[in-house]
């Protein structure tokens, strides 16, 4: 837990100076304060756009210790400065959107049809709050490596088993993710 606070404040303050350290450390804290207020739009705004961008690469990850720290540790982050994905959702369909290597690719039908499985993610994260922000750190932000292949499974489970647990119930076999 404390290289994953300390990168993420590391990793923070250069990408967000604006953002006093007192301050990440508090966001990056489970406490009852609401640092998130004393953050302006703008703020908020790059604090997203910063774990948006961030990279994390576990050169020796074994069973995803320090990437599941790091998942678990951007996703809190990001329900405390944005709790509605107000401006994540707004950034990650408007990279998607944007990349344009590989909408180029796309007819207008697929592009309209990737946008809305994008906003159908975020819809779901209405229900599931977490779901949207931790599928996309998984698949765009969080890597890691590791010499033992059992080790990089290890990991995956880890990462999928994240993703379930938040999941609420549901009998209905139609809405069973």
């Amino acid at each position: 837990q404390y290289m994953v606070d300390e990168s993420l404040v590391a990793y923070l303050k250069k990408s967000v100076p604006d953002v006093k350290e007192d301050t990440l450390r508090s966001l990056l804290s489970y406490s009852d304060d609401d640092q998130a207020s004393t953050l302006n739009e703008q703020q908020t705004r790059d604090i997203v756009e910063a774990i948006l961008n961030c990279k994390v690469l576990d050169p020796a990850c074994g069973s995803g210790a320090f990437p599941m720290g790091m998942l678990q540790q951007m996703s809190h982050l990001l329900s405390r400065v944005d709790a509605s994905n107000k401006y994540w959702e707004e950034v990650v369909i408007n990279r998607a959107l944007n990349d344009v290597a590989f909408v180029e690719k796309m007819n207008d039908e697929e592009k309209e049809a990737h946008k809305n499985e994008i906003e159908e993610v975020f819809k779901l994260s209405v229900n599931y709050p977490d779901y949207a922000r931790k599928l996309y750190l998984i698949e765009n932000c969080i890597y890691g490596v590791d010499i033992q292949p059992i080790a990089i499974q290890i990991s995956k489970l880890r990462f999928f088993i994240s993703l379930v647990v938040d999941q609420k119930t549901n009998n209905n076999p139609v809405d069973n993710f």
